[in-house]
């Protein structure tokens, strides 16, 4: 039996890249967890959308002006800042109209944002980025009870 011992596959591991000619260690792409990111500011994303439900493209421009004016307000912000906020909360979101589209894990915790009378934005949070999946403008995904 040989003494060496295997090396565990990495999570995150990337192949090997090139960049003008040369190899990039697949190590340069891990990213340490550095822990809580609640101090830094939220960042927020579009790759998790959805394409089926409650699109941006439905809002209408005073709509747009108000979900801006909220992103804007919201990245001046910490994310313990953030849960403080009345109107961001988690959601259970057993309790939604509609299921989570297929690519986003059940295990995550969903968010909702007011953005201004029934808009609302719904996402969840990985690290300091806010992956945004629904945009609500009528209060459709979490209905009031």
């Amino acid at each position: 039996m040989s003494s060496k011992k295997k090396k565990k596959p990495v999570l995150g591991h990337q192949p090997k890249s090139q960049l003008g000619g040369k190899t990039i260690s697949p190590e340069a792409f891990n990213v340490p967890d550095e822990g809580s990111t609640d101090h830094l500011s939220p960042v927020f994303s579009f790759i998790d959308c959805c394409p089926n439900h409650f699109q941006l493209s439905d809002w209408q421009f005073d709509e747009l002006k108000a979900l801006m004016a909220t992103l804007r307000d919201l990245s001046g912000k910490q994310w313990s800042e953030l849960r403080k906020i009345k109107g961001f909360k988690s959601v259970d979101s057993s309790t939604f109209s509609c299921d989570l589209p297929a690519y986003i894990s059940p295990e995550v915790t969903i968010w909702e944002c007011r953005v201004s009378g029934r808009a609302r934005i719904f996402g969840h949070r990985s690290r300091n980025v806010f992956k945004i999946v629904w945009f609500d403008r009528n209060h459709e995904v979490y209905p009031m009870s």
